[in-house]
């Protein structure tokens, strides 16, 4: 259910409203956000709405809502970082990089230190968040775009009167959908220079990808309906590969000294098949996530892409 992504990522939201707290056992927490959290967002308003239809583009869900010029719910910024590793941030014990904006954020907040991906590959991934499904359930196992009959938190959150917007990279095979205003990256998206898709109108943005889905989304706050609450879903591209900085950092690490892991010159003998088939190798000559996102990244239809 969507309710149960509400419940996994609500611990690293950033809440602009008060809410009663969630500093329980493990036990009772489900229990807890049930009888508080939820019941305080949609205060037991119906949804039943999904994805579009693969290639049928973005569907309107938004109904007729009667709001009310106050409405004291919780805002929701949800910020999403692209195979960014707990080890490559400050409060996770890296020793390579600081990262002092997540280290507060987690310092302010809650650190999950027990978490575990059954799918980690992208898309699967953005799916199952917005679902609150394993990907064996909500139909997104590797490259395809979700059935459309399964419904996200954003719907829910939109159905029951919140401005939604999404921001950045989507990577789902469709266009979104439950969002009052969406502008995202075509498929991985270009570190420079990106072309962007603002509510269906295909753009280009002069400058680097971090720096602009972050403007965007400071925008999206700031032209908001101010009667509303809001959910904004800010997705960046980085750190994926390929790894392209910025020219302010280019040189951060130039006089660094960065000791070598000790996987660097693995054999992979005693790892798993897809581990062993990857291309994201240094000094690779097709780099890419997998040895089948190397042979079918060129193939845009997503049906033929599976049967490739």
């Amino acid at each position: 259910r969507a309710s149960t992504s509400l419940h996994c990522i609500i611990k690293n939201l950033w809440w602009a409203g008060k809410l009663p707290s969630l500093r329980v056992g493990a036990g009772q927490i489900r229990e807890r956000f049930e009888k508080t959290v939820l019941r305080r967002i949609f205060a037991d308003r119906p949804v039943a709405y999904g994805f579009p239809a693969e290639g049928t583009g973005y569907i309107d869900h938004s109904g007729e809502l009667a709001m009310t010029t106050h409405d004291d719910r919780p805002n929701m910024i949800f910020i999403m970082a692209d195979d960014h590793a707990a080890h490559a941030m400050g409060c996770y014990g890296s020793y390579r990089n600081t990262t002092p904006n997540l280290d507060r954020i987690a310092a302010e907040g809650m650190r999950l230190d027990n978490c575990f991906c059954t799918n980690s590959i992208c898309t699967p991934s953005r799916a199952a968040i917005l679902t609150g499904m394993y990907p064996h359930a909500n139909g997104v196992i590797t490259f395809n775009a979700p059935p459309s009959n399964h419904v996200t938190f954003p719907q829910m959150l939109r159905n029951s009167g919140y401005h939604t917007a999404m921001i950045g990279k989507w990577h789902l095979g469709c266009e979104p959908t439950g969002f009052d205003h969406w502008n995202v990256l075509p498929r991985q998206g270009r570190y420079h220079d990106p072309k962007f898709i603002d509510n269906g109108v295909e753009t280009r943005i002069e400058g680097y990808v971090t720096d602009i889905i972050t403007d965007l989304t400071l925008d999206a706050l700031q032209n908001r309906p101010r009667d509303r609450p809001f959910c904004v879903l800010s997705h960046h591209k980085a750190p994926h590969d390929m790894w392209e900085s910025d020219d302010k950092h280019a040189a951060m690490f130039a006089d660094a000294d960065i000791p070598e892991p000790t996987t660097l010159f693995d054999d992979y003998a005693s790892r798993a098949t897809a581990v062993r088939q990857s291309t994201q190798t240094i000094g690779a000559t097709r780099p890419g996530h997998t040895l089948y996102e190397a042979e079918t990244g060129h193939i845009e239809d997503s049906v033929a892409r599976r049967k490739a």
